[in-house]
């Protein structure tokens, strides 16, 4: 007597094509946190062409959008330092603000010289701010902003989430694979 036989049949996917959904994700992600690392770091970088700048020797009204800190650059092709400057800030009611030494190395390139953070106050409420400096440094100019080194390192840190998120979803989604596998 003759039995039939049917075809084995599996219900579980294969292993080689369930992973690659993982793959597609975690490198997805990773992808997004490139694209948007280069995109914050160059935006970061070109903020200097928006700050308010001028001639040591002179003075600069700087509105202030946001209470927090300012910062100080000086633009020239030489080092200049915070105490070479003659620098007073006075807030909108005329009183002096405190000028800090900047604490690390920051710098950008512009055309004419080197940009580089040398100090900066602390504006306690949005508003006006006036700079004088009195040094005879003749063709510096004086850059006023926002800290474009924090700015860089919150995107950094922005993409490293991105990219971390991106690469838990491909693992856990090919641990989930794995496991159906079985």
């Amino acid at each position: 007597m003759a039995t039939a036989t049917r075809p084995f049949i599996s219900s579980r996917p294969s292993a080689r094509g369930g992973f690659r959904p993982a793959v597609f994700v975690g490198g997805l992600g990773l992808l997004i946190a490139v694209g948007y690392a280069a995109a914050s770091v160059l935006g970061a970088l070109s903020a200097p062409d928006h700050f308010d700048r001028t001639t040591i020797g002179g003075s600069l009204t700087v509105e202030v959008d946001a209470a927090g800190p300012v910062v100080v650059y000086v633009e020239a092709s030489r080092a200049v330092l915070l105490a070479e400057l003659a620098l007073t800030v006075t807030d909108a009611s005329g009183r002096e603000v405190v000028v800090d030494a900047y604490g690390a190395d920051l710098r950008y390139d512009r055309a004419g010289g080197l940009g580089t953070a040398v100090g900066s106050f602390d504006a306690e409420a949005p508003g006006r701010f006036q700079l004088d400096s009195a040094a005879p440094l003749g063709t510096i100019a004086i850059a006023v902003g926002p800290d474009i080194g924090t700015e860089l390192q919150a995107a950094i840190g922005r993409a490293g989430l991105v990219a971390g998120i991106g690469l838990l979803a491909g693992l856990a989604l090919a641990a989930f694979e794995a496991a159906r596998a079985r």
